[in-house]
């Protein structure tokens, strides 16, 4: 993991989020009524599921299991509040605060802090992933809600390639392949 750069009381990172979370209707494409878009992607993977847990459950591990991220920092642990910044491979930024974090339910939620549409086309984004046992193998499912600053179809399709691509890499990694 990686050292701690940035720090920022847990009440402000989610009054940031809270701030930005605040979309007006007329920012979105064409002026039109927004409308919710959700995503969601899961893999089955053939091993327990504390196993997958354990490669995904730090905050900033996205950055060891997802091929777009290249760093991760964050001011804190695993509890709410805490924000991460992601570094993607070239260069771009996402911010994203911890919202809910339960390691009995294998789960955790988070939103974008800051909306960046140059690098994710979208608006008051969160998302969870959640690992669940299926008797000797594990399903991960990961999804979110969101709204697009353009086209619906190129948002979902781009938010659904993100997902997919952590978590067959949650899968090679879980199975040493």
């Amino acid at each position: 993991m990686s050292p701690v750069k940035k720090t920022m009381q847990p009440a402000l990172a989610l009054a940031l989020v809270l701030l930005a979370c605040t979309v007006p209707k007329e920012s979105l494409a064409g002026g039109d009524s927004p409308r919710q878009l959700h995503v969601s992607r899961e893999i089955t993977v053939a091993a327990p599921s504390a196993d997958v847990w354990r490669v995904i459950s730090d905050f900033c591990a996205i950055q060891e299991w997802h091929p777009a991220v290249a760093n991760c920092e964050a001011n804190g642990g695993e509890h709410p509040g805490t924000l991460r910044i992601l570094t993607l491979g070239n260069g771009a930024q996402l911010r994203e605060l911890l919202t809910i974090y339960d390691a009995d339910r294998m789960t955790y939620s988070y939103a974008i802090a800051e909306a960046q549409p140059t690098t994710l086309p979208v608006l008051d984004y969160h998302s969870s992933i959640r690992v669940l046992s299926e008797g000797s193998s594990s399903l991960i499912r990961w999804e979110g809600n969101f709204y697009s600053q353009g086209d619906d179809q190129a948002a979902a399709g781009a938010l659904g390639g993100v997902y997919e691509g952590g978590l067959a890499e949650i899968k090679r990694l879980v199975l040493g392949r």
